[in-house]
This record gives C-alpha cells, structure tokens and sequence, in this order.
C-alpha cells in the first residue's frame, strides 16, 4: 500500500520586504511537491513520522555522525522533513567502503610474503597492520584472515557492524571492510608483492549539508536517485517525517 503526501500552501512577504523582483505579484510561493508551482500530492510507497527524537553526537556539528533510526528502514529516502531545536548537519548517503582482492588465497595459506591492511573510521582515525607470512606462516585461508584480524585487534581497530575487519569472501580472496561510514573512511589491502593480486584501496563517500537550525524540508529525486541513508550531527530535539522505498 502507497503513502499519498501533500504539501500546501504559501509562503507569503508582506510589508514591503520583497522589493527588487525577488517575488512576481503577489508576493507569495506556492508550496508543494513536484515542479515549481504545483501543490498537488505525490505518492510514496512509506512513510513515518517521529516527533522528539534526541540527537547528541561528541565535540563540534560536523565531527561525528550517527544514524537517524527511524530512518533505517528505507532502501532510499524520497522526502524529508526535518525541525531541530538547535543546528544540526545531515550526511547524505554515507558509504562503508569495502577493499576485494584481485586473487584468491591459496588453500594452503601463504608461508611467504608480506600483507598489510590499512582503514580509516568516519573520523579519519587510522589503522595500519601488517603480517609477514614468512616470519608467521599461515597453514591455511583462515589462518591468513585470522593473522590479519589479530594483528589489527592488537592495534584496536575497531570492527563493521556484525563482522570483522577482513573476511574470506565467496571467490577465497580478502574482504576489507572500513569500521566508518562516509567520505573520511577508507579500506586498503596492501600487497606489494603482489601475492594477492596488488594493492587495493577504496574511499567512502557521501555528501554533508551545511549545518541548520530549525526547519529543513528536503524533495530529493526518486530512486535510484534518492539517498540510500541519511545521518545526523550535533545535540538538539529534532522532529522527523520521511517517506521513500522499503524495498
């Protein structure tokens, strides 16, 4: 079942304050969805609305993001209306970048050659492990990742959500997945040698608003176009309505 939204309205400029042509007579915007002027409904396939959520993110707008839960639902995010007490920064469509290797790990491991794996966090904090097979052989394909998670665990690395930092993929070769999400993390695995094929690196992405307070009202391009996740910097109360695609 769809959700039909509307938006109407106008936003009006009295007493002589939209002088220079900013506004053709009268001086009043109609609000709606789609093309300029038209304030008729659109159609989404969900939509939900959550008033009070409390956002606090460490240190200055802009230098952590979480996620807006309520949000996490969506495969993209068509429509956004958002009010915060306070300024507050969205990041639009943030991406964990994962690092694959060109080649697959032998079965019986590497007894020789050098590997390292380098990744960034959201914030740019960096972590770079390194483990010489020929000096600490691996017997086999877990015995590699294994020596290579243990090696960034000795550094306190931390992990993705519900995995580890590297894992065996489904062709044997290397997964290396960022701990960050958006434009600041990265995934690296670094083969000189190359054993596994050469190096590989791969940056996050994603796009940051300027900060805001108070109302912001975003109508982004359908999917596939749309944000696939949206996070939030700052401390304020933030009322959230959204509507988009759950599938």
């Amino acid at each position: 079942m769809s959700k039909t939204v509307e938006i109407a309205g106008t936003l009006t400029c009295s007493d002589g304050c939209c002088t220079g042509g900013q506004f053709s007579s009268p001086n009043a915007i109609d609000l709606g969805l789609g093309p300029k002027g038209c304030a008729s409904a659109l159609f989404y396939q969900s939509a939900i609305r959550q008033d009070g959520v409390q956002v606090q993110t460490q240190g200055v707008v802009g230098d952590q993001f979480v996620d807006l839960d309520c949000l996490d639902g969506f495969d993209s995010i068509e429509l956004l209306y958002l009010r915060s007490s306070a300024p507050v920064q969205l990041r639009l469509s943030p991406t964990r970048p994962e690092a694959v290797s060109v080649g697959a790990v032998p079965p019986t491991g590497f007894a020789a050659g050098v590997l390292g794996v380098r990744v960034r966090d959201e914030v740019g904090v960096e972590y770079l492990a390194t483990v010489d097979f020929s000096v600490t052989p691996a017997a086999d394909r877990a015995a590699v990742v294994a020596a290579l998670n243990g090696a960034l665990g000795a550094l306190g690395t931390p992990t993705p959500p519900g995995a580890p930092v590297v894992a065996l993929n489904a062709d044997n070769g290397l997964t290396v997945t960022s701990p960050g999400l958006g434009p600041l993390s990265l995934a690296e695995l670094q083969d000189a040698g190359p054993i596994l094929g050469g190096t590989v690196t791969q940056q996050g992405a994603g796009f940051d608003e300027h900060p805001r307070t108070g109302l912001q009202v975003y109508e982004f391009e359908r999917s596939p176009n749309a944000p696939t996740k949206i996070q939030i910097s700052g401390t304020a109360v933030v009322d959230i309505f959204a509507a988009g695609r759950t599938s």
